[in-house]
């Protein structure tokens, strides 16, 4: 009684180290294979780092990478939660920038998503949110002034909302 999909995309063709996949070459993976190997949350990452109509090479060191991408980026919120538990710090202000900085990177995002759900560049400007949070956190002094504590806020809402489309962290 519901609708199967509001929406269908063509992707390009999977390929394996840079070649063909298939099965008289005996280089043929299933999805089944992959996540006796790897976490499900890696395989999707991996995948959405691609644009949906580029070829997919699949290879182990693009899954390591990602791998540690991933877990990079829990890391990083992990920190950022564990900030926000501390008490909320009062005065100061951040560098001339940063800001803008964080404001730039969201609005690519968004801008990459509305623009052919291009999720690769996407999780581009995502990274640069996770380097800027990690620049912050790294910063005693900048952590523990308000206005640092107030963008790591602002990042974390956009990285949780960003996760929230696509599945992530």
């Amino acid at each position: 009684g519901k609708d199967f999909a509001k929406y269908w995309v063509h992707n390009g063709f999977v390929q394996i180290d840079s070649g063909k996949m298939s099965k008289s070459l005996g280089n043929f993976k299933t999805i089944r294979d992959i996540l006796h190997s790897w976490d499900p949350e890696v395989l999707r990452l991996f995948l959405l780092s691609r644009h949906y109509r580029s070829p997919i090479d699949f290879s182990l060191d693009g899954m390591e990478e990602v791998e540690k991408d991933s877990k990079r980026q829990y890391e990083t919120l992990a920190r950022m939660s564990a900030e926000f538990a501390l008490p909320a710090p009062s005065g100061g202000k951040i560098a001339p920038g940063t800001r803008e900085e964080f404001a730039t990177l969201a609005k690519a995002r968004n801008e990459a998503l509305d623009d052919d759900l291009n999720t690769a560049a996407a999780l581009g400007h995502a990274n640069g949110l996770f380097r800027l949070a990690g620049r912050i956190l790294d910063d005693k002094a900048l952590r523990k002034n308000a206005g640092g504590r107030e963008l790591l806020h602002d990042i974390h809402k956009e990285m949780l909302s960003l996760g929230s489309v696509l599945g992530l962290w």
